[in-house]
């Protein structure tokens, strides 16, 4: 939109100065409006990301819950000797990820499992 405002100012306004002016700040408020656009649309998928990481512990939690702890702690290892490191380095990485580290998850699988052992 921004391209279409300043090329329709380019074209049809060049002879005055007031629609010159005028053009290019039509294009300078759909800059903005596309700005508040992409920012949105950029939080809303980073806070999906959030919230689908969460699910994927809670659903870890059940699952060692229902006693088959143990066997998705081994396939999480396997997955993660045969594919190397995949945790993100970055905040950025961390909030462009869908799926939360395997070794975390391991970690955290392994200490739930500890924590049922310990309770009598």
């Amino acid at each position: 939109m921004q391209n279409v405002a300043s090329a329709a100012t380019t074209s049809f306004a060049s002879h005055s100065s007031a629609i010159t002016a005028l053009g290019r700040v039509v294009a300078a408020l759909l800059t903005a409006v596309s700005w508040v656009f992409l920012s949105g649309l950029l939080l809303s998928n980073a806070l999906a990301n959030i919230v689908g990481r969460n699910a994927e512990f809670q659903a870890d939690h059940r699952v060692v819950d229902m006693g088959f702890g143990r066997p998705l702690a081994m396939a999480l290892r396997r997955a993660v000797a045969e594919s190397g490191s995949d945790r993100p380095v970055t905040w950025q990485g961390r909030l462009e990820t869908t799926h939360p580290p395997a070794r975390t998850r391991v970690a955290r699988i392994d200490a739930l499992l500890r924590q049922r052992r310990d309770v009598p």
